[in-house]
């Protein structure tokens, strides 16, 4: 019973994350959209990055709901209970690395306007 615990206490902290990790990215690319909103190429990226963090967020919801029931109804084995951690840690490494790269992006962004002003 022991390493179902573990497990659902590491799909906690994945869902905390989650959680964190997908507003940090959704407010930094509605703050894309708003500073770039007639460059289409920016806001076709912006989109599909959202498209895959929500599609991300569905399956770690999913994968733990669906280990949650089963761990109430008490018919878990430590196979069903590996094959779903390993489907919502991948969603979670997914969000998390949409996250980095926006954080890339923004720091990118910032230098860039740091040297123009600088440079003036």
């Amino acid at each position: 019973m022991s390493k179902y615990l573990v497990c659902s206490a590491v799909m906690l902290l994945g869902i905390v994350i989650c959680l964190f990790c997908s507003y940090y990215t959704i407010s930094f690319l509605a703050r894309v959209d708003q500073m770039f909103p007639d460059d289409q190429e920016i806001l076709e990226l912006t989109g599909k990055i959202r498209h895959r963090m929500l599609s991300d967020m569905i399956l770690c919801f999913i994968a733990f709901i669906i280990f949650a029931v089963l761990i109430l109804i008490g018919i878990i084995n430590f196979i069903i209970g590996i094959v779903l951690l390993a489907a919502f840690m991948w969603g979670i490494m997914n969000i998390i690395d949409s996250t980095i790269i926006c954080y890339k992006v923004k720091s990118k962004h910032f230098k860039q306007v740091h040297e123009r002003k600088n440079f003036r």
